[in-house]
């Protein structure tokens, strides 16, 4: 069995030379970074060992010790989003790969403007960008003005290979196969990963867990909450998410009310979506057990469990949310019902830019909180130890 394999592969030894270094802005790529290391992890193998990734949330230490890592990496990934060049750290990184020739793979990230030509001269379209904050930081760690430019263009010049973070998995695996093939000395850890992590979806009338969000902007963590929680939940509780799978408004209700559990991942407007609340309304209204997860260290719970909120709670939504919810008979008596149910579980943190043994301890305090069905056969493990075999073993 896949989980039997990978059960059985052994870990790099220490000295084992990183196989990419993932380069990103951590306030706008954090989730996709971290969604490609679990995707990675998952689909690649080298030398008959889970590779070596290096992201900073899980492997920096020290910052002196950061340059040292791009060195030993056999490339470095950098996630292209719009303040990239503007990073004095990302753009220490960079010079370091140019000085050191270490390939460079470029993920291009859909939807994502840079706003810079590399067929132009680079240092007019620097402006507003590498700042003399930057460069003052950039100069300390041994780098000028000119071997930034040239890193810059280097990396523009290279290959730009796309990822969609808010697309469905099954074009996000055809993606990061793409991206595999320009790493050295790798291979696949199945034959076709879109057939072996995505197909069986299709057939499912009943589900373990339901994710609703804010669509586009936690699209990402939605896809890594996904991943972390097929690593640990058993194989008949799947997880729901409808960038995944076919959903419509007509259909949405009725996805919820054949879940066991809906959970709730909040950012600062998440709540004042109307999709998102007609997901909760379905799931109150069918006895779904809810489960609020924030996605952000200043979401405010105490807003939501004050009398004050509920006296005003028309006024939290615009025009088209009312009339919406009017056209799909969804009453306000219904909605501050359903907030009420979601609010007494006790939220549990899910940040996108902590390590993976935060994030994997944020998933097993979430599985201690979700409702499995009471046949023996359904439920789930949630001793420390057993969880943190299955989430090591995760299937390839």
């Amino acid at each position: 069995s896949l989980m039997g394999r990978h059960a059985e592969l052994s870990q790099p030894g220490p000295n084992v030379a990183n196989l990419t270094f993932l380069s990103h802005v951590k306030k706008e790529a954090a989730s996709t970074a971290r969604l490609l290391k679990l995707m990675f992890k998952r689909l690649i193998r080298k030398d008959d060992c889970i590779p070596k990734i290096f992201l900073d949330s899980d492997d920096l230490v020290q910052l002196p010790k950061l340059l040292q890592q791009v060195i030993s990496c056999e490339t470095l990934t950098v996630i292209l989003t719009r303040s990239i060049f503007s990073r004095p750290w990302i753009m220490c990184e960079l010079c370091t790969a140019f000085r050191h020739k270490v390939p460079i793979l470029c993920i291009g990230i859909e939807g994502e403007d840079i706003g810079i030509d590399p067929s132009q001269p680079i240092e007019p379209q620097m402006t507003g960008w590498l700042t003399q904050e930057c460069m003052n930081i950039v100069c300390m760690n041994g780098f000028d003005r000119a071997t930034v430019l040239s890193a810059i263009k280097r990396t523009l010049n290279a290959p730009r290979l796309p990822f969609k973070p808010d697309g469905p998995q099954t074009v996000q695996w055809a993606q990061v196969v793409d991206i595999t093939k320009k790493m050295p000395g790798v291979e696949l850890a199945v034959t076709d990963p879109m057939t072996t992590f995505c197909s069986f979806e299709a057939s499912l009338t009943h589900w373990g867990v339901y994710i609703a969000y804010h669509r586009g902007v936690d699209t990402a963590t939605a896809h890594v909450v996904k991943l972390m929680l097929q690593g640990v939940l058993p194989e008949w509780s799947p997880v729901f998410l409808d960038a995944d799978n076919l959903c419509s408004i007509h259909t949405m209700a009725d996805t919820v009310r054949t879940s066991d559990n809906l959970v709730l991942l909040l950012s600062q407007d998440t709540l004042q979506r109307p999709y998102v609340v007609m997901e909760m309304v379905a799931a109150y209204k069918a006895g779904i057990h809810m489960v609020p997860v924030p996605v952000t260290k200043d979401f405010d719970i105490s807003k939501y469990v004050s009398e004050d909120f509920y006296y005003g709670l028309s006024e939290e939504f615009d025009d088209g949310a009312k009339a919406l919810f009017r056209d799909h008979k969804i009453s306000w008596s219904d909605i501050a019902k359903s907030f009420r149910k979601l609010f007494h579980v006790i939220a549990e943190y899910f940040l996108p830019y902590s390590s993976e043994v935060v994030m994997t301890a944020s998933i097993h305090e979430l599985c201690r909180r979700l409702h499995m069905a009471s046949a023996p056969t359904r439920r789930v493990s949630c001793g420390r130890e057993d969880f943190v075999r299955k989430f090591r073993t995760m299937p390839a």
